[in-house]
């Protein structure tokens, strides 16, 4: 009878302790499984780069890619996924780029190389926290107090209402917007009314990095445009060139000799 206790004590043991050392799941205080993952570096979301970085880290390939925000003396600051951070680089190191340009940073404190990030996909945007941004193009059907119904390419879209939209009915508009659980949130949203299209005829760089434009419309009336950094573009700031053609729209023009042209998106 011990003989047959101890060996059943044995047995107990030693699936006991079998189960504890393979188990991969524990559980959430709200009961749910969790699987217990080991991030290797590779497989990262990444807000504005869809998924090549973590935040300021740099990513297996040990790059940090992120939009270029600001820029003094001896050092420029890169925001990526809603957090910025300052890197001790020269500013002659980008003077080929402006302010709202992704970027690659790549080595370490005093030898880091900065260079354009050509692999960026303008048709698949993020905001900075990681949600993927759709795009609808369409007319405004019905503005109420919680919802805005617009009909669109993708077919009749409702979107939460921000509280300051002041877009009338039968507007021509493009809308950004996030899908979330209380519905589709917008991230910004342009009136085609007021899209310009102009023509580049100079490009300067300001003390500040931004790209001062000068540009003429149709009658050829000249306009200033400087681009600040979040201003949306489909392409990256270092590739427009002078005769360039691109669509405008503007936030505000000013009353000044040439006009002063303030925009929230620029399309080439």
């Amino acid at each position: 009878m011990k003989k047959i206790l101890i060996i059943m004590v044995v047995v107990l043991m030693f699936m006991f302790n079998f189960t504890g050392c393979t188990t991969g799941t524990t559980k959430n205080p709200n009961g749910t499984n969790t699987e217990n993952n080991t991030n290797n570096g590779n497989n990262t979301n990444n807000g504005n780069n869809n998924g090549n970085t973590t935040g300021n880290k740099p990513n297996a390939n040990g790059e940090v890619i992120g939009r270029l925000v600001g820029i003094s003396s001896n050092e420029i600051k890169v925001s990526t996924e809603g957090k910025t951070n300052t890197y001790k680089i020269p500013s002659d190191k980008v003077k080929d780029y402006y302010l709202g340009e992704t970027v690659m940073i790549k080595g370490s404190e005093n030898n880091y190389t900065v260079s354009s990030y050509d692999k960026y996909n303008f048709d698949a945007r993020y905001t900075e926290q990681g949600d993927l941004i759709t795009r609808a193009t369409g007319t405004i059907k019905e503005i109420g107090d919680k919802f805005i119904t617009a009909t669109t390419e993708l077919g009749e879209l409702s979107i939460m209402n921000p509280g300051n939209f002041n877009l009338p009915l039968n507007s021509n508009v493009i809308v950004d917007y996030v899908s979330t659980k209380e519905g589709n949130k917008i991230v910004s949203y342009y009136d085609e009314s007021k899209k310009m299209d102009l023509k580049i005829k100079n490009i300067t760089r300001d003390a500040e990095g931004r790209m001062v434009l000068v540009v003429t419309d149709a009658n050829n009336k000249e306009y200033d445009l400087t681009l600040n950094h979040d201003v949306v573009m489909n392409v990256a700031h270092s590739t427009l060139k002078v005769g360039d053609s691109i669509k405008v729209y503007p936030t505000s023009i000013g009353d000044e000799n040439p006009p002063k042209i303030n925009a929230s998106m620029v399309i080439k």
